[in-house]
């Protein structure tokens, strides 16, 4: 499997925000993304190693969305 990409964990990022909130903790958000990886084929082989460095990248990318004032 080919690591993913900074837009493509952006994305994810922002699903599991729209599915579980702004209010999450790091291991709520972990727990949260861990479980959606279950449902992505090909993560089964990725190293526990490159699913921490993907949870601390998106993890930051939910942080700092969730900071932005909204528009409207």
């Amino acid at each position: 499997m080919q690591s993913l990409t900074s837009d493509q964990l952006r994305i994810l990022a922002r699903i599991v925000a729209d599915e579980s909130g702004p209010d999450l903790t790091r291991g709520q958000f972990a727990d949260s993304v861990l479980q959606m990886f279950e449902h992505i084929s090909g993560f089964e082989h990725v190293s526990q190693r490159q699913l921490a460095k993907y949870v601390r990248t998106m993890w930051i990318t939910y942080k700092k969305s969730n900071r932005q004032p909204t528009k409207g």
